[in-house]
């Protein structure tokens, strides 16, 4: 979730099965350190987990690793994806 940046992650929206509906849920309600955003209109999923989007606030995890040498990235060019 780090990863995906300030464009987040969000449920599928035709189809979610009750182990991914758990965990959208578990995010939607006690991650407190996760920024969340609705972003359906009215209709099958609206006011329910699966109508947000989901970002995290910062990059704690990713930090904490760098600085133990953990995980590195490579950066491409746009021209190269």
């Amino acid at each position: 979730m780090e990863l995906a940046g300030p464009k987040g992650v969000v449920p599928d929206q035709e189809r979610v099965s009750d182990s991914s509906r758990n965990v959208w849920t578990y995010y939607d309600f006690s991650r407190h350190d996760v920024e969340k955003s609705n972003i359906s209109s009215p209709g099958r999923y609206f006011g329910s987990p699966l109508s947000k989007m989901y970002r995290a606030a910062g990059t704690p995890t990713i930090s904490k690793l760098e600085s133990l040498g953990k995980i590195s990235f490579v950066v491409e060019d746009d021209d190269d994806i």
